[in-house]
């Protein structure tokens, strides 16, 4: 039988769930500064557009703001993508205590550092001390511990590739109407299109990088599908094949963009119904209920 329920409340490891929660916090308030610069610099062109429109030094000015942009966005894009990975290892580290799988340096990267977890750990986000408790449901007590195994990781996937779905879809309805009111006034000739351009890379900068987060995650069910057809056939699932699904799991939790606190509360509920659902259908599947 499987510890998972009491592991996933040590001390230690609910230090390393808040530590990853302000981690990514950070990241997302990084995404926000990105965001409000590409949305200020282009509602502060439009306005130079209008004000100075008869001005020669006009373009001048747009593609020196531009650059200027470009070149900040790209900065604190690298700043984000560290945020991430950071959290991401932090997330996996919880994942490798709780679960009973051996850190794989090869796999995984090295681990997360305790000043890094300390240092993060104290930062308040908005979640209430006892969400960290209890993070994976309490259906995995008293099940072998690869069954266990993979009713904890069947949480992370229902969660997370739902949430990422609602979100890559709200984004890319955004970039393509304002990529539809880029391409008309290039099609009219008019200039104002230009003012637009730090907002459209920005939105389409997230969009490409959800996109490929789930690309990733194809990959995560995969891996994750193989060793569900193993219990399902009443075979042996080695640590390896759960090394693999973490390499995966990592790969595309490094690369999501946080999802907005809005979005998750919304779809909470019908998150959780979701996830109590495909774990029954998984328990009667693998007969070891």
């Amino acid at each position: 039988m499987n510890d998972i329920c009491n592991r996933q409340n040590l001390p230690e490891n609910i230090d390393l769930l808040k530590a990853q929660a302000a981690t990514y916090k950070e990241s997302e308030k990084l995404s926000n500064i990105d965001f409000c610069i590409s949305a200020g610099a282009t509602a502060l062109l439009l306005m130079l557009r209008i004000i100075f429109s008869q001005l020669e030094m006009w373009g001048v000015v747009t593609a020196i703001v531009a650059a200027i942009v470009t070149i900040s966005s790209l900065g604190l894009s690298i700043m984000i993508s560290n945020r991430k990975d950071l959290a991401a290892r932090m997330q996996m580290m919880f994942d490798c205590n709780v679960l009973d799988i051996i850190w794989q340096e090869a796999v995984l990267g090295r681990k997360p550092k305790q000043e890094e977890i300390n240092r993060y750990k104290v930062i308040q986000t908005r979640k209430d001390e006892y969400t960290f408790y209890n993070w994976y449901d309490e259906r995995v007590k008293g099940k072998p511990l690869d069954v266990g195994r993979v009713l904890a990781y069947q949480e992370n996937i229902s969660y997370d590739v739902n949430l990422r779905k609602a979100f890559i879809a709200i984004n890319t309805i955004l970039c393509l109407i304002l990529l539809a009111i880029t391409v008309y006034l290039i099609a009219i000739g008019n200039s104002f299109w230009l003012p637009l351009i730090p907002l459209l890379s920005f939105l389409i900068k997230v969009c490409i990088t959800n996109v490929w987060s789930l690309l990733k995650y194809k990959t995560v069910i995969d891996d994750y599908n193989a060793i569900l057809d193993l219990l399902i056939n009443h075979k042996y699932v080695g640590v390896s094949k759960f090394n693999t699904l973490f390499h995966s799991m990592y790969e595309h939790r490094r690369r999501a963009y946080k999802i907005p606190d809005g979005v998750f509360q919304m779809l909470k509920t019908l998150l959780h119904l979701r996830a109590d659902y495909d774990q029954l259908l998984i328990m009667e599947k693998i007969g070891r209920i």
